[in-house]
């Protein structure tokens, strides 16, 4: 039974060249069944992804603020646009304009009076819109290629990105992710769109998701740049008419024709004045927009960016050789940690296949990666020059490139699963092979200094937030950051072999299996990293703790319930002290231990104004043990130096103390004098300041 008669012919399955090789089975079934219901598909991921990301939010601890200045910017302004309809910060009148993020989660505090309620409701706004990402991904798939199965994959990256775990936090990066794929999403309509009317319509449309993501983070201007680049570029490239080329086809025409204009350069003309209507239509509606709101809700005030301490916009910064040399360095440094955190395939893949695609397709990499090289540029003229000038590895914002990933990888995975593929059978070029090693080699070179570079929110994607050792197992001079970073560059191997396999006509679905399978690795690594790391920043690094173990691991910290039960105290202490206050009325500074400043910036109100221990100390030297409020000179500071948005914050706003918020254990007491307590709470106390116009200290 089952052998074959001798004699007996075999009937082979010839597939066509460029033919899709289909996988069989129950898996297949399932993958068809799925196609066909797409859009319940992504429903269903939907749901799931809210309801896994909320729980995961509620385990990593308390909304608290952990990450300065963004995060109290953002809750600052939504607090004081709820209360009284002002955009302040710490109480002070700010010129923060990047505020939709804010505008978004403001009816948390419309809605409930209780602080912790008004905390949950902005986690519940925050897993809604990163999971919300998947429907502009689907429509995007849908538009960039007819295969489902290159929809569900990209829809399955999406929903296990580690950047939404900012969703657990009070950035905007929340917002930020689905705004940039809806306008990933018109930029790929706007520019297949062939009909001219429409054509417009969709440019208009992309012109106010820009300003949309503009509104929320100040590097959305780079898409608007992009695309104007781009159209740029179309037009030169559709130019027909230039000199040489015009003079050698009026050479080949009969003489009765040479004075006429041939049909090329009519279609030049054409595409010229079509591209400048689509570039008027995209200005038009971003600036547009901008104009509106900078009349009315923005009138009079300036860039927030050219007016902190470190003018991030002045041209001055650019003051000697060495300073654009790191420019340079710093563009290229973010753009391969972008591409090694991108899975490095993705951006590999869709270059070599350009060739292969369609003219859309074609504009909407070209827009992905203008767009991508203008935020390094921007973030290295903006941020690094300024914030990094010298180190050896600049801080590495991967946090403003995570949404291209995306459309980086449906264009790969089209190539990929594409059934009429005309790179099949041509051999790798000499330069593609250099691009590679080239990469491969830089890549390999920034792990020892630069994998751990940069802040835990700066990126989710290369995770580095805390390098320990003991991480899981011993690894000797090797960190694990280190090795999963190894084993991202791995992947450009992977993506080499999937690219020899499908232009040799050879069987890829089991290495194009693996090299998904891959990618939801890293993330599914990535986001329990992320999640367990800012855990580890809201609820166990408190020295103060009886939880708290300087030599534990990272995993020990993280999932300490000790840690986390001492942090929800915290919480509760301060609500309850913040209760108080309000009923004292009044002003107040809030003289804390550092380590508490998350709690206290969050949980108490915007009329306790908090200060540095250290700077109140020194001013108390130098004057005898008073600090005369109305008397401080402006500190001009770096804001940068300090956990708060700017240390002389507190002076500018605050002419009088009626109140003290401190610390009161047995541990710690209060330093101050001419006070007396009129409330306690552990760990805190109210001190009414007998002398409103002067802090007293013992010194």
């Amino acid at each position: 039974m089952g052998k074959r008669k001798k004699g007996a012919t075999v009937q082979k399955t010839v597939r066509k060249p460029g033919s899709a090789i289909r996988p069989k089975g129950a898996f297949a079934r399932l993958i068809e069944w799925a196609g066909r219901r797409i859009w319940l598909v992504a429903t269903a991921l939907f749901a799931l992804s809210f309801a896994v990301r909320l729980l995961l939010s509620f385990w990593s601890g308390p909304m608290v603020q952990i990450v300065y200045p963004d995060e109290t910017r953002f809750f600052d302004i939504a607090r004081s646009l709820a209360e009284n309809g002002e955009i302040l910060v710490r109480g002070i009148p700010a010129s923060f304009q990047k505020i939709l993020y804010p505008l978004l989660i403001t009816p948390a505090f419309l809605v409930s009076g209780d602080q912790i309620a008004q905390m949950d409701i902005i986690r519940t706004i925050n897993c809604l819109l990163v999971s919300s990402t998947v429907f502009p991904v689907l429509m995007l798939a849908k538009r960039l290629t007819p295969n489902r199965t290159v929809a569900l994959a990209a829809l399955l990256v999406t929903v296990t990105l580690p950047d939404m775990a900012y969703s657990a936090t009070l950035m905007s990066e929340s917002l930020y992710m689905p705004l940039c794929l809806w306008l990933f999403y018109f930029a790929s309509c706007a520019l297949s769109e062939q009909e001219q009317i429409k054509r417009l319509i969709y440019f208009a449309a992309l012109g106010f998701a820009a300003y949309l993501v503009y509104f929320t983070k100040e590097i959305g201007a780079a898409f608007v740049v992009a695309a104007c680049l781009l159209l740029v570029f179309d037009t030169i490239r559709s130019n027909r008419w230039q000199g040489p080329r015009r003079a050698r086809d009026q050479n080949t025409l009969p003489a009765q024709t040479q004075n006429k204009l041939p049909p090329r350069d009519q279609n030049a003309l054409s595409a010229l004045a079509q591209n400048a209507f689509s570039a008027l239509a995209l200005l038009a509606a971003f600036f547009g927009a901008f104009l509106v709101l900078k009349l009315t809700l923005f009138q009079g005030m300036g860039n927030t960016y050219a007016l902190d301490t470190n003018d991030h916009l002045a041209l001055s910064a650019l003051s000697s050789p060495s300073v654009f040399l790191y420019l340079a360095y710093s563009a290229i440094v973010l753009s391969i940690a972008a591409i090694l955190s991108f899975y490095a395939a993705p951006a590999l893949l869709t270059a070599y296949g350009y060739g292969s695609m369609d003219e859309s397709n074609k504009k909407t990499f070209l827009f992905t990666a203008l767009s991508f090289l203008v935020m390094a540029g921007a973030i290295a003229y903006t941020l690094s020059i300024r914030e990094d000038l010298g180190e050896p590895i600049p801080r590495l914002h991967m946090r403003f490139f995570a949404p291209l990933v995306i459309p980086l990888m449906i264009q790969c995975l089209d190539f990929l699963f594409s059934k009429n593929n005309p790179m099949s059978g041509k051999p790798f070029s000499k330069a593609f092979i250099a691009a590679v090693a080239v990469f491969c080699a830089a890549a390999i070179a920034l792990i020892p200094s630069g994998s751990s570079t940069g802040y835990l929110m700066d990126h989710f994607t290369l995770k580095a937030a805390y390098a320990v050792e003991s991480f899981m197992f011993p690894v000797g001079p090797f960190t694990v950051n280190t090795l999963f970073m190894l084993f991202k560059i791995f992947l450009v191997a992977l993506a080499v072999l999937c690219i020899y396999l499908v232009v040799r006509k050879k069987k890829a679905v089991p290495v194009i299996a693996m090299l998904l399978c891959s990618v939801l690795l890293i993330n599914a690594f990535d986001n329990f990293m992320s999640y367990t790391s800012i855990r580890r920043l809201k609820t166990a690094d408190f020295s103060m703790s009886g939880a708290y173990d300087p030599d534990a691991t990272h995993l020990e910290l993280a999932f300490s319930a000790e840690a986390k039960e001492f942090a929800y105290d915290i919480v509760g202490a301060l609500v309850s002290t913040n209760e108080r206050l309000r009923s004292l009325g009044g002003t107040a500074i809030v003289f804390m231990h550092p380590e508490l400043a998350p709690y206290t910036d969050t949980y108490l109100d915007q009329r306790a104004f908090p200060v540095q221990p250290g700077e109140l100390y020194a001013l108390a030297v130098l004057n005898g043990g008073q600090v005369r409020l109305a008397d401080q000179p402006v500190w001009e500071g770096n804001r940068y130096n300090s956990n708060y948005l700017n240390l002389n914050t507190w002076k500018r706003g605050l002419l009088t103390a009626d109140y003290i918020v401190t610390l009161s254990t047995p541990e710690e007491s209060h330093p101050f004098l001419n006070v007396e307590i009129v409330y306690e709470n552990w760990p805190f106390a109210i001190l009414r300041n007998l002398d409103p116009s002067v802090i007293h200290i013992e010194l």
